[in-house]
């Protein structure tokens, strides 16, 4: 949402485009969290393999 609402406004500042910029910075948005979600879930099970590996 927070993407949706930047790419608005930076839309209607850049030629009163404000619908192409919510909509653009809504998919950038959620791409970026996606990839953070996945970042996150290879950190977590790095970490967990890390603990059950015999020392």
């Amino acid at each position: 949402m927070k993407g949706a609402v930047v790419g608005g406004v930076a839309g209607h500042y850049a030629g009163h485009h404000a619908v192409v910029g919510a909509v653009g910075g809504c998919i950038v948005g959620h791409h970026m969290a996606a990839k953070k979600r996945a970042e996150e879930r290879a950190a977590q099970h790095d970490a967990e393999r890390a603990h059950q590996l015999p020392s």
